[in-house]
This record gives structure tokens, C-alpha cells and sequence, in this order.
């Protein structure tokens, strides 16, 4: 999951949105967006299906990039 969060991370920097906005998106706490972009809360499918959407990307895009890395990682 960590290939995912870090391309979250990216969507969110190139969105420009805040970790507040996105937060209100969710419907959740700042401080949560924060420990689950940091790692520090796990990241089940469902919850990256739904930050996915509230950064305003599709979650297909970041599933696609993480199989890519994967087998950049294992050649």
C-alpha cells in the first residue's frame, strides 16, 4: 500500500487541495488525513476508493501506477 499513498500524495500536491479540504470531502478530521497520508493509519481499499475521489482522481489511475512500480521493483 505504501506505492499507493505515495501516489495519493501526488494527487493531492498536483490538485492543490489541502489536507482540510479533502478532510471535509470525507467528512473526517484533518488529523486523520494526515496519519493516513503519513502511513500511520491503514489504507483498506475502501478508504482509498473514497480519498481517491475526494482529491478528484481515479483510483483505476492509481492501481495502474502502483502494478507498474511493482514490476519495475521486481525486474
Amino acid at each position: 500500500m505504501e506505492t499507493l499513498t505515495r501516489w495519493l500524495l501526488k494527487a493531492q500536491h498536483d490538485s492543490g487541495l489541502s489536507q482540510v479540504e479533502i478532510a471535509e470531502r470525507l467528512g473526517v478530521t484533518q488529523s486523520w488525513v494526515s496519519r493516513l497520508l503519513s502511513g500511520e493509519v491503514e489504507l483498506r481499499v475502501s478508504v482509498y476508493m473514497d480519498l481517491a475521489h475526494a482529491i478528484g482522481v481515479d483510483p483505476v489511475e492509481g492501481l495502474l501506477y502502483a502494478q507498474e512500480r511493482t514490476r519495475h521493483e521486481r525486474a
